[in-house]
């Protein structure tokens, strides 16, 4: 989202326009809704009042050029149109002027930099959530074997290794980085770094979780397992990672949301496989943060 108003910011200075963004107050993001969100990053004064003003829907250059007097609703797609992307141009590499000064003047910006100390260090993101998947024969204490070996337990469903291939996109798969190559380069890091600590943070499998005890309950070898209890099982998979690590902050609440951009931001170094909001912020109140990708992926060669 925070992509797609900075974009939106230098395409309003390509047509002289005055933009304001409009987020519904129940479009939520983890449990902080973006409406919300967007107040505390500082971008009160230019979101758009209530009620909701008459939108149309802009997917062409030619729409926005045709009466921009009207507003325009952009859906994430409009940003792929080839005349949007050439009226940009590399505009939008940088953040926009008046939001970088809207936000370093925001509530956010303020708590992060009161832990922005200097010592910096390294902070690890393990994107899970709407990613999530394991291996069934990791956790055979809790799923039944006699249906469950050899399975995939992905947010998406349940899969063979062939069958997650082919049936769940590559944006997701490109999402999901397992957590032994996480603990190789976070070790090659440290040694490069020369520090011995770090920061966890990840959203956890809260998604995985209750997924697989509405759909999937037959895989469960107690078949009374509470979401609850099954993500806390989950958690096991990260266990590698809490060697070293100082603190820890693992799910989606609005609490460890919030701690997670104070601690990770606070960061010299945030290794992660999914950094596209943290750079962004980074990025929009002038961090110098060094991110590194886990594990490089190219695009695959045929989209699936």
């Amino acid at each position: 989202m925070l992509k797609q108003v900075n974009s939106f910011f230098h395409l309003a200075d390509a047509f002289g326009f005055d933009p304001r963004v409009f987020i519904p107050e129940n479009n939520q993001r983890n449990s902080l809704g973006n409406h919300d969100f967007f107040h505390q990053l500082g971008f009160k004064s230019i979101m758009a009042p209530k009620p909701a003003i008459a939108r149309k829907k802009a997917t062409s250059l030619s729409m926005i050029a045709s009466d921009i007097s009207d507003t325009y609703a952009f859906d994430l797609g409009c940003y792929n149109n080839p005349d949007i992307k050439r009226a940009l141009g590399d505009r939008d590499k940088e953040s926009h002027p008046k939001l970088r000064r809207l936000a370093r003047n925001g509530r956010l910006f303020e708590e992060i930099s009161k832990h922005k100390t200097g010592a910096g260090g390294i902070a690890v993101h393990v994107r899970r959530g709407d990613v999530s998947q394991i291996e069934a024969n990791d956790f055979p204490d809790f799923f039944d074997m006699a249906v469950a070996a050899d399975k995939i337990l992905h947010r998406r469903g349940v899969f063979t290794p062939s069958t997650l291939q082919t049936d769940v996109p590559w944006s997701d798969r490109r999402r999901f980085v397992d957590t032994p190559t996480h603990l190789n380069v976070l070790n090659q890091v440290k040694q490069d770094v020369g520090t011995s600590s770090h920061i966890l943070v990840s959203d956890g499998f809260t998604k995985l979780a209750e997924r697989l005890v509405e759909d999937n309950r037959d895989l469960l070898i107690d078949k009374t397992m509470t979401a609850q209890a099954l993500e806390q099982a989950l958690g096991k998979e990260l266990r590698p990672l809490l060697n070293g690590a100082t603190k820890v902050i693992l799910g989606e609440t609005d609490h460890a949301f919030h701690e997670t951009l104070r601690v990770t931001l606070g960061a010299d170094v945030i290794i992660s496989a999914s950094p596209g909001f943290l750079r962004q912020l980074a990025r929009l109140f002038d961090l110098d943060i060094r991110f590194v990708d886990p594990k490089p992926r190219p695009e695959p060669t045929a989209k699936n």
